[in-house]
């Protein structure tokens, strides 16, 4: 079948999205626990209940990655790429609402020496909802037969026009509209 990728292939690829995926998500943890280490007690508690938030928030994304791109996963058909995309969304809109609080927070308290991480929390929200758009598709696994047999990296450019706007129905404006609920 077409949509089918050589195991290994598809383990690779599976491992690499993972890796991806974990990257940012650790960015948005480190900044949020250095934020809360460095915080003076002249900020609201409220302040430092969204941190935490925003942390567990980022722990909870860590564990639907592994439950649903986890190691134990063979092929394609086992993987439910639309429940990942939504759990994993609504972890980042939590992560967006929270973070878009604490900088009005910061700014309304004039404290701008925190709107640096607040600001590095907000980057890795937004690569990692880019990544949900772009890695949580079927196209990103599929491989070529040119280069099933070839050495070439996993997760590399093969159909780049099959990806192209697929996953997109639920684009940013869905993400951010779900998180006034």
């Amino acid at each position: 079948m077409s949509d089918e990728v050589p195991s290994g292939n598809f383990k690779e690829c599976l491992s690499q999205i993972r890796h991806d995926m974990r990257t940012p998500v650790g960015h948005i943890m480190g900044y949020a626990e250095m934020l809360e280490e460095d915080l003076d007690d002249d900020l609201s508690p409220e302040f430092l209940r969204d941190l935490i938030v925003i942390k567990t928030s980022g722990e909870r994304m860590i564990a639907l990655i592994d439950e649903f791109l986890g190691t134990n996963k063979q092929s394609l058909q086992e993987l439910d790429l639309s429940e990942a995309q939504f759990q994993l969304r609504l972890q980042l809109n939590h992560i967006n609402g929270y973070t878009e609080m604490l900088r009005e927070t910061a700014i309304d308290d004039d404290r701008e020496d925190l709107l640096t991480d607040l600001d590095n929390i907000a980057l890795g929200e937004h690569r990692m909802l880019e990544l949900v758009e772009k890695k949580l598709i079927p196209s990103s696994f599929e491989v070529s037969e040119s280069e099933s047999e070839s050495e070439s990296k996993p997760n590399s450019k093969a159909g780049k026009g099959a990806g192209k706007g697929a996953g997109k129905g639920a684009g940013k404006g869905a993400v951010r509209s779900s998180s006034k609920e």
